[in-house]
């Protein structure tokens, strides 16, 4: 992974503010070079703002001024992992490691920068060696990082082994434990997640990520109006992601209440605006609602965002089929029929499009959708060929 000095910032910044601060921190050194307050506050509204590389030169002329104090530099390994300088981040809990070599907290923040590079081998032995070597908490904290990146890894069962192990040193984790939670529900152990969650949430009942990550659990089982709830209480306590108002728009769709979850999609949209599942979902969404305009928009978005994913220009010329909009709509299905052959929906569609164009070709697709889905009905009686046996009258359409 790279260092990338520059970026967005984080959302729902007030980049106003951030820049006040930074004119404010320039007048105060002007004043006096040696102001490691300034410095520092100059440091925070960079990375708040995106721009890590200035963040780490404000950073680093703070030590200059002030000498290498191993809080400040923790400080700095702070900053810099928020704004993912993972390299820059290692060096700094490294430098303030040496300074604090009893402080085992930086030595464990350490180990999780060279995760946080990718470099998982090291990683892992670094983690072991601080488990075989710490004691009590420093070892625990080693034990949950270990375990995060087994999880990551998509090793599920061994992350919540260990996360386990972590817990007996400190029963009352709530980090480890919460995220045992993550990890159970990634191994498809869905109730004993929810009870990890619910033990999270007597440790700490205002924590709002354990609220949406009891929604994210109870969505997966299909226990759509638990989960709303659980969305709408987190959302009331803390802010939410853009990706926890998606999971809220997909449960108020499978609610059947369209319009609100085009505006949780909305919202997710505004904080992440390069979401293409939100655009997505949303242009599923308004298609429901018969607003094809709104829809085959959403669609186009997720297209220029994901231009691999063969469904959104699917569902496009199924809508853009609805407005009369035939050559269009064809045009987008060869596009999806292009990226995934095997789609019936797609092929099905094209030859719809073809027959609305009083073209010839639309048999060739409705032949190839039942090579693909031999019980697609509508594909059979557009050919004049009988139902099939058990068929389940499947046709064509957005997804």
């Amino acid at each position: 992974m790279s260092d990338a000095g520059a970026g967005r910032g984080p959302p729902g910044i007030d980049r106003e503010k951030c820049r006040a601060a930074i004119a404010a921190g320039r007048e105060r050194i002007g004043r006096n070079p040696r102001d490691i307050e300034a410095h520092r506050m100059m440091a925070y509204a960079h990375a708040l703002l995106g721009d890590g590389g200035e963040s780490a030169r404000c950073f680093d002329r703070a030590v200059e001024m002030g000498g290498p104090r191993a809080a400040l530099l923790e400080d700095k390994g702070n900053t810099m992992y928020k704004v993912g300088m993972y390299g820059e981040a290692r060096a700094a809990f490294a430098a303030a490691s040496r300074l604090c070599p009893s402080n085992d907290v930086l030595r464990v923040k350490e180990a999780h920068m060279i995760q946080m590079e990718g470099r998982y081998d090291e990683a892992a032995a670094a983690y072991d060696e601080l488990i075989g070597s710490l004691g009590g908490r420093g070892a625990a904290r080693a034990l949950v990082h270990k375990a995060d990146m087994l999880d990551d890894m998509g090793r599920h069962d061994e992350a919540v082994e260990m996360f386990g192990r972590a817990l007996e040193m400190d029963p009352g984790d709530f980090d480890a434990l919460s995220r045992r939670a993550v990890a159970l529900d990634h191994a498809g152990r869905g109730t004993e997640a929810l009870a990890d969650l619910d033990a999270c949430l007597r440790i700490n009942p205002g924590s709002a990520l354990t609220l949406f990550n009891m929604g994210a659990v109870l969505a997966k089982q299909r226990r759509y109006a638990e989960a709303l709830e659980r969305f709408d209480r987190g959302m009331a306590i803390g802010d939410a992601g853009g990706n926890v108002h998606r999971m809220r728009g997909d449960v108020l769709s499978r609610l059947g209440r369209h319009a609100d979850a085009v505006a949780a999609y909305e919202r997710a949209v505004e904080i992440n605006p390069s979401d293409s599942v939100s655009h997505y979902n949303m242009g599923t969404e308004l298609a429901e609602m018969g607003q094809c305009a709104g829809a085959a928009s959403a669609y186009d978005t997720a297209i220029r965002l994901r231009p691999s994913h063969g469904k959104s220009y699917g569902n496009l010329g199924a809508v853009l089929h609805r407005m009369g909009r035939f050559e269009e709509a064809l045009e987008a299905h060869k596009k999806a029929i292009e990226i995934d052959p095997g789609d019936a929906v797609a092929n099905f569609n094209a030859g719809l499009a073809l027959q609305s164009l009083g073209r010839p070709g639309a048999a060739g697709y409705f032949e190839r959708t039942l090579e693909i889905d031999p019980g697609h009905a509508a594909a059979r009686e557009s050919l004049g060929l009988a139902p099939a046996p058990g068929g389940d009258n499947r046709s064509g359409g957005a997804r």
